[in-house]
């Protein structure tokens, strides 16, 4: 009985090794996530791709990815452009290869929001590269990691760009210490905190103006859809802060760099001059994105005390709204100026 008890000990011990034996390779598996592109394969980037999004379908991190690709820029990604995928050898390592980074130096009235726009990055992308380092507190000279692109290539960038020169909020009719403090694309007067009491008032503002360009259709629905959703009345289409939101967006277009300050040194006060437009009060919003969900979301989803894009879109004192939009090198560039006369 003692013998029989024993073989039968054990075979169980046998049979249980042979299964776990037989089940690590599918764990192994398992652990490295989605299966992994083929070796020395190759992707076509597609309209509206990113690097996380291209990283994410081919079960790879955003740092391989870029390691496996130092000559490309993720400031400029474009659709037709072939990037390399890792090889599964390679994923497997538990070595994360080098990923590219350059080091900016904060120039004047720079803001993360800018820099991170600039250089095709999330603010979230920007701080976790950077780690300690307070938005609202950035020195002229201050060095920040800038992931995903050469030191060679950031050379590049700026010296097509330049001269540039961005600008903080700029206070129509109040002193400039009283801009926001982290105005990242916004010239604005510190707008009133919006309120949600009292009826929103009717949205007709919101119906198609006259040869307004779709997107800019589309932009100007988002926008009065979130300020009758709090209570404030939509926004009415102005053409002469439509004409001068039109000749911004295409001017950085034509640098391929974002800026409240125009090629000419115009800022945002000049600009409406010149277009016609007297304000009492005006702000201004910008975004390099490739749709206008993407441009929403980047100045909807602003933390909450370091948010200038979301005050000036529900500002009270707004009455009207002029949108530009023009493809640049890399995305679209969306310039909304608001304003009240």
């Amino acid at each position: 009985m003692h013998m029989k008890n024993n073989r039968f000990s054990w075979l169980f011990l046998v049979l249980v090794t042979i299964i776990m034996l037989s089940l690590a390779p599918a764990a192994q598996a398992a652990g490295r996530g989605a299966p992994l592109p083929p070796s020395g394969g190759k992707y076509t980037v597609r309209a509206n791709d990113t690097l996380w999004d291209i990283a994410t379908r081919n079960g790879m991190t955003v740092a391989q990815l870029t390691a496996a690709n130092p000559g490309v820029n993720p400031a400029a990604l474009r659709p037709g452009q072939i990037l390399t995928l890792l090889s599964a050898t390679s994923q497997v390592s538990d070595t994360v290869p080098e990923v590219p980074r350059a080091v900016y130096a904060v120039a004047p009235n720079d803001t993360l929001w800018d820099i991170a726009a600039n250089y095709g990055l999330t603010l979230d992308d920007l701080l976790a590269a950077n780690p300690g380092v307070d938005p609202k507190r950035l020195m002229v000279g201050q060095e920040l990691t800038i992931p995903g692109i050469s030191q060679e290539a950031l050379a590049s960038a700026e010296s097509a760009s330049a001269p540039l020169e961005a600008t903080p909020a700029e206070a129509a009719g109040a002193p400039a210490a009283e801009a926001p403090a982290e105005a990242a694309a916004v010239e604005a007067a510190p707008p009133e905190a919006a309120e949600t009491t009292g009826a929103p008032a009717p949205d007709a503002a919101s119906a198609p103006a006259p040869e307004i360009n779709p997107m800019a259709q589309e932009m100007l629905d988002r926008i009065n859809e979130k300020r009758v959703a709090g209570g404030l009345s939509a926004l009415a289409w102005n053409a002469q802060l439509a004409a001068a939101a039109q000749a911004h967006a295409e001017d950085c277009a034509g640098k391929n760099r974002g800026s409240h300050v125009g090629s000419d040194g115009a800022r945002l006060a000049a600009r409406l001059q010149r277009a016609g437009y007297d304000p009492s009060w005006s702000g201004e919003n910008w975004a390099n994105a490739r749709s206008v969900e993407r441009a929403m979301q980047m100045w909807w989803n602003e933390p909450r005390g370091a948010d200038p894009h979301v005050q000036n879109i529900m500002a009270r004192r707004a009455t009207e709204i002029g949108i530009g939009v023009a493809s640049g090198a890399w995305g679209i560039y969306f310039i909304a100026d608001f304003g009240s006369q």
